[in-house]
């Protein structure tokens, strides 16, 4: 999930199912894939149920760990005044 494309929560199945099929057309087609090739650009499609499944849990997430990793992260930064 480089570069995840969502659309806003509670949006129409019909309308994420269309967006899906133009996604996976978009990934199918020839220049498309011949632009990112040309780029050097990898593209390894994640099917939009899963990407949907990452993106519930991570907005689920519990403030309670949303602080504990807040913490986690401010801890694992390097001094700045250590590094002068």
């Amino acid at each position: 999930m480089g570069f995840p494309i969502a659309a806003p929560p509670g949006a129409p199945a019909d309308r994420v199912n269309t967006l899906r099929k133009a996604f996976a057309e978009t990934l199918a087609d020839p220049v498309f894939v011949a632009d990112a090739e040309k780029r050097n650009l990898p593209i390894r499609p994640s099917p939009g149920d899963e990407v949907q499944k990452v993106m519930t849990s991570i907005i689920t997430t519990p403030p309670e760990v949303v602080a504990i990793l807040k913490a986690a992260i401010a801890e694992a930064k390097p001094d700045s005044r250590a590094a002068r």
